[in-house]
């Protein structure tokens, strides 16, 4: 299953006057492959495959590899222009695909794992704790808040 379409790379990848000439069989082809290339970090996280809608930021980062792969194919100068924030942003694209896979961002997803539901940490996810600040025997506070 592609996690973006065709009206999602248009609006978050690549111009239209730039897909214009791109055959629709293509498009779909590139955001297919970006989708797999996703799931090969997502696995490291998350029971395959997902279901239901995903984030946009799933989404956007498949665009931006699918983006990337289309100019690939038509010709584009990855250090000029346009084109280098093409390259920039399906590499940020891939950076963060690899942050996921190691425990770091956490898209809004539901996995096919049982009792799983959207928004909810797999059970062997780690729980964040964040403190404002030590507090002292006396319950103060001691940054001075």
């Amino acid at each position: 299953m592609a996690y973006a379409t065709q009206v999602d790379l248009a609006n978050l990848g690549l111009s239209p006057a730039a897909l214009a000439p791109i055959a629709a069989a293509q498009q779909l082809a590139a955001l297919q492959a970006a989708s797999d290339y996703a799931d090969g970090y997502l696995a490291a996280r998350f029971t395959l495959p997902l279901i239901g809608q995903v984030s946009q930021d799933l989404v956007r980062a498949v665009v931006a590899i699918a983006a990337e792969d289309l100019l690939v194919t038509r010709g584009y100068n990855p250090e000029a222009g346009a084109d280098a924030v093409i390259a920039m942003r399906a590499e940020h694209a891939r950076q963060w695909f690899r942050e996921v896979a190691k425990g770091g961002p956490r898209p809004n997803v539901t996995d096919s794992s049982p009792g799983a539901a959207q928004g909810i940490p797999a059970p062997d996810a780690q729980p964040e704790v964040v403190s404002p600040g030590a507090i002292t025997s006396t319950g103060t506070r001691t940054r001075g808040w």
